[in-house]
């Protein structure tokens, strides 16, 4: 059983990963958020997914669709209690994107470099990563509405530290020089 269930878990949580980013994209953002949150530690997931199509992009696209789900989300939202406050942070974040972004610009132009960017540039591709922690911000901060939010997001770091814990114990026992 446990077997079939290691065999089929990638397919489901490629597929169910989907699934929510889609939903994701109507302002329902939640599960996406928490699947998110689950699934950024654990790398060797990640890596397998590289099998499938756009499997190398995968957690680019639901951070893509997670933003867009956040902002649909907080246009939609009818008064002005229940959007988002603007906070120093927030503002912080915003200027470093775009400070970021104009110094990729600039440094294509002083390298002479074609102005078409391509996503297997080696330039995007770390401009992406240095910008991810700051959307990452946004996000949690377009999804956190009340403590039983918070209580949630802890509880699902929790289950996947003790899934990393497994995992390491597990490798451990293979290597008994580790131990």
């Amino acid at each position: 059983m446990f077997a079939l269930f290691k065999q089929n878990a990638l397919y489901v949580l490629y597929y169910f990963g989907l699934f929510l980013a889609l939903i994701s994209i109507i302002g329902k953002t939640r599960g996406a958020f928490y699947f998110l949150i689950f699934l950024l530690p654990l790398r060797n997931v990640i890596e397998r997914m590289h099998i499938f199509a756009l499997g190398r992009d995968y957690l680019d696209i639901l951070v893509g669709f997670l933003i867009i789900g956040t902002l649909v989300a907080q246009f939609t939202k009818r008064t002005k209690e229940e959007k988002t406050p603007i906070s120093p942070i927030g503002i912080m974040a915003v200027v470093l994107i775009v400070y970021t972004t104009v110094s990729l610009f600039i440094g294509t132009f002083y390298l002479n470099l074609p102005r078409i960017f391509s996503f297997a540039d080696p330039r995007i591709q770390t401009w992406k990563n240095f910008c991810i922690m700051p959307l990452l911000f946004f996000i949690t901060l377009g999804n956190m509405d009340d403590k039983k939010t918070i209580g949630r997001t802890v509880f699902v770091m929790c289950v996947t530290i003790a899934i990393m814990d497994m995992y390491l114990f597990r490798q451990m026992s293979w290597y008994s020089s580790l131990v």
